[in-house]
Formats: C-alpha cells, sequence, structure tokens
C-alpha cells in the first residue's frame, strides 16, 4: 500500500475529531476525506492500484473537492 503525502503535509494536519467519508473511485479504488464545508471534503489518503489515481490532480492530499451535490 502506498501513501502519498506532499511535504507541507502531515499525518497530524489529518488526526481531528471530524469523521472520514470513504469515496469510491471509478478505478476500483478509494479516497479517504474529511468534511469541509456543506458539499465539499478535503482529500486525506488515497488507496488505489491504479497509478494513474496518483497522479491525477483532482485526489491529491489537501485538495479541497467539491461533491456536485445539490441542494
Amino acid at each position: 500500500m502506498l501513501y502519498y503525502l506532499p511535504e507541507n503535509i502531515s499525518l497530524e494536519d489529518f488526526q481531528n475529531d471530524k469523521p472520514l467519508v470513504k469515496i469510491d473511485l471509478a478505478s476500483g479504488g478509494f479516497i479517504m476525506a474529511e468534511p469541509v464545508d456543506y458539499n465539499h471534503v478535503r482529500i486525506c489518503t488515497i488507496n488505489s492500484t491504479d497509478p494513474m489515481d496518483y497522479l491525477d490532480t483532482h485526489y491529491q492530499p489537501g485538495e479541497i473537492v467539491a461533491l456536485g451535490l445539490k441542494g
């Protein structure tokens, strides 16, 4: 299993009381993310066997992404 963390982000940044959400990827892998705001999450970790998931700029740890939910 590979864990990719940029130099400016440490594991302590993700160890808090917020629950983590598991989001499945099309490749069969998944990302763990923490809720930031309504419909937005911050990527914490990537778990995938597809190397392209690690190269995708949208899935980088620390990145905030919109879930695309309507409300």
